[in-house]
C-alpha cells in the first residue's frame, strides 16, 4: 500500500509539473500520416512542452538532428539578437538606423528606426517579399543594405506591413557596425551558443553576403530549445537569458491582423511581432506565435497553452502546408483547451 500511494504521488507531481495530463495524441498522429503526400518523405513534426518533448514524428533518415535552410524563420533569430543587445544597452530598438548606417540620412530616410525593420515596417518599396533560393550581386551584407538605403519609399515608416527580407538585413547590418563583428559571429556568441542551438549557423557557404532574414540552417532540435527558450520566459536552466522587460519587447505585437503586401493569405488574419506573425491584442499581447519558411516549414509557440510546435520539411512549397500546420495546431489546442482555461497568460 506505501508503494502505491508513493507511485500515484510521483504521478500526481509529473501532472502538475507538466501541466497536460494526458492528452491523446493520435488524432495528430492521423492527420500527420494521413497527409503525407503533402510533407514528402522527409519531415519532421514535435510538440513540446517547456523542458519536455510530448510527441514527436520523424524517421531514420531526416530528424531532430538533420540540418536544413529555415528561410524566413530566420528572421526570429534575428529580432532576438536585437533586443538582446538593447537589453545589454548597446542600442535602442527605437533608434534611428541612420545612427550606425550614415547611407540612410543621405537619401533622407533618417525616420526609419530599427523596430520598424524588425516587424516590416520600413516602408520601403518590397515587390518581392522573401525569395527562396535567391542570389544577389553583393560580396557583403555592408554594400547589399546600402543598396537597400536607396529603395523608393512608399508608406510611413510605422504605418504599412510591408512582409519582406530588407528591414531584417538592415538590422543585422547594425548589430555589425554596433558590435563591430560580422553578423554570422555575433550571433553565434550572443544568441546560439548560449542557448545551445549548436548546429544553427548563418555561414554562406556558397559566397555572397550572410542573410539575416533567411540565411539560417538549423535543426529540429535546436529550433525547439530556441522555443523553449520563449515558454520559459527568457529563462534558461542556470541563468536569465533576457529579462522579463526584453522578452516583452520581443513579444510584442507591432502590427496588428491587417492586409498585407508579399505575405501568405493564410497570415492575414495574423498580426505581427518582431521577427514573428503573433495572435493576440495589444491589451494582452500575443498569445500565440508563428514562424515559417516559404519551402513549408512551421515552428510556433502559444503562450496560453503552453506548448511550442516545431514542423521540419524539406520539400518545395506549397500552400496545402501552411493549411496543414494551422490545423494541427487546431487539434492541438483543443487537446490542451483546459490546460489554457487553467494558466491564462
Amino acid at each position: 500500500m506505501k508503494v502505491s500511494v508513493f507511485l500515484l504521488s510521483l504521478l500526481l507531481l509529473q501532472l502538475q509539473i507538466t501541466g497536460y495530463g494526458q492528452p491523446n495524441w493520435a488524432s495528430v498522429v492521423a492527420k500527420v500520416e494521413s497527409n503525407r503526400r503533402y510533407w514528402g518523405e522527409n519531415y519532421l513534426v514535435t510538440i513540446a512542452s517547456a523542458d519536455s518533448i510530448l510527441l514527436q514524428k520523424d524517421n531514420k533518415v531526416f530528424n531532430a538532428k538533420t540540418p536544413i535552410p529555415i528561410g524566413a524563420i530566420s528572421q526570429w533569430l534575428t529580432a532576438t539578437l536585437l533586443v538582446k543587445l538593447a537589453e545589454e544597452g548597446k542600442l535602442s530598438l527605437d533608434d534611428p538606423v541612420a545612427m550606425y548606417l550614415p547611407t540612410f540620412e543621405k537619401y533622407f530616410k533618417g525616420y526609419i528606426t530599427i523596430r520598424h525593420c524588425l516587424s516590416q515596417g520600413t516602408g520601403l518599396e518590397d515587390k518581392n517579399g522573401l525569395r527562396i533560393g535567391h542570389r544577389t550581386k553583393f560580396i557583403s551584407l555592408q554594400e547589399e543594405v546600402e543598396q537597400l538605403a536607396t529603395r523608393p519609399i512608399v508608406a510611413k515608416p510605422g504605418e504599412l506591413f510591408l512582409y519582406g527580407e530588407l528591414g531584417c538585413k538592415i538590422a543585422g547590418r547594425v548589430a555589425e557596425v554596433v558590435c563591430k563583428k560580422k553578423f554570422d559571429l555575433l550571433i553565434r556568441t550572443k544568441v546560439l551558443t548560449p542557448l545551445g542551438m549548436r548546429r544553427t549557423n548563418f555561414t554562406n557557404l556558397s559566397g555572397g553576403p550572410l542573410d539575416p532574414a533567411a540565411g539560417a540552417v538549423s535543426t529540429g532540435e535546436d529550433l525547439i530549445r530556441f522555443l523553449q527558450f520563449l515558454l520559459n520566459k527568457g529563462q534558461l536552466p542556470q541563468r536569465s537569458f533576457l529579462t522579463t522587460d526584453a522578452m516583452d519587447q520581443l513579444m510584442q505585437l507591432q502590427f496588428g491582423a491587417a492586409p498585407t503586401q508579399n505575405a501568405p493569405l493564410l497570415f492575414q488574419k495574423y498580426g505581427y511581432a518582431l521577427g514573428a506573425w503573433a495572435l493576440g491584442t495589444p491589451a494582452e499581447g500575443a498569445q500565440t506565435l508563428v514562424a515559417s519558411s516559404r519551402a513549408g516549414s512551421w515552428i510556433a509557440i502559444d503562450l496560453c497553452r503552453r506548448y511550442l510546435y516545431v514542423a521540419i520539411i524539406k520539400e518545395k512549397i506549397s500552400e496545402e502546408k501552411d493549411m496543414l500546420h494551422q490545423e494541427l495546431l487546431d487539434i492541438i489546442n483543443r487537446q490542451l483547451a483546459k490546460n489554457c482555461a487553467e494558466n491564462p497568460s
